[in-house]
């Protein structure tokens, strides 16, 4: 295996710290392939050959792709690859120096909900009637995150707090990134 190989493989080995607090949930043989694919379109094909996990005949290119190109095929993955390749871009020991900076600022953000559809989620998430709790929220995020975005509100009572909604598709999409991932972790 070589030095590519073994710190691309170690970026992976990051999800593990993330994981650590997911549950995990079934790997289907599609999940695989889809990501097998997306590995060879973003140029990382090279990495799969080495590892003994792509066909003879599969075509890699020469050389590694550049670190956007990693930034990029991540993205396309999905927020938990996002949050590894971050964790892994901390890591000198782990990771090139031309690499580390795109992992560092790499951000993943799910599609933002309408002002009715946070209200909808507001109303699944909080234990009681969001008029009951807050005298003001407002709808319109003031920070987003992988899995959804945080709010300014005003509790009755005058205090101000920030009111952190997490959007339940972007949670699937992150538990099913960190179940594959665990998966090819225990099988490579």
């Amino acid at each position: 295996m070589t030095k590519y190989s073994y710190w691309l493989l170690n970026i992976v080995s990051c999800l593990y710290l993330v994981s650590y607090f997911m549950s995990p949930a079934k790997i289907k043989k599609s999940q695989l392939k889809q990501l097998a694919r997306k590995i060879f379109d973003f140029g990382f094909g090279r990495f799969l050959h080495e590892l003994g996990l792509s066909p003879k005949s599969s075509k890699t290119r020469a050389g590694w792709p550049e670190a956007s190109a990693l930034s990029q095929l991540l993205l396309a993955l999905g927020p938990g690859y996002v949050e590894a390749g971050r964790i892994a871009g901390s890591r000198s020991d782990l990771v090139p120096s031309q690499y580390q900076s795109d992992l560092l600022h790499l951000r993943y953000y799910p599609a933002p909900l309408s002002p009715l559809g946070i209200k909808n989620l507001l109303k699944r998430q909080l234990p009681m009637a969001p008029e009951r709790l807050f005298s003001h929220f407002d709808s319109v995020p003031c920070r987003r995150h992988a899995l959804g975005s945080s709010h300014q509100a005003v509790l009755h009572d005058g205090r101000r707090v920030l009111a952190t909604l997490n959007y339940p598709e972007a949670v699937k999409i992150f538990s099913a990134n960190i179940a594959t991932i665990k998966w090819l972790l225990a099988h490579l």
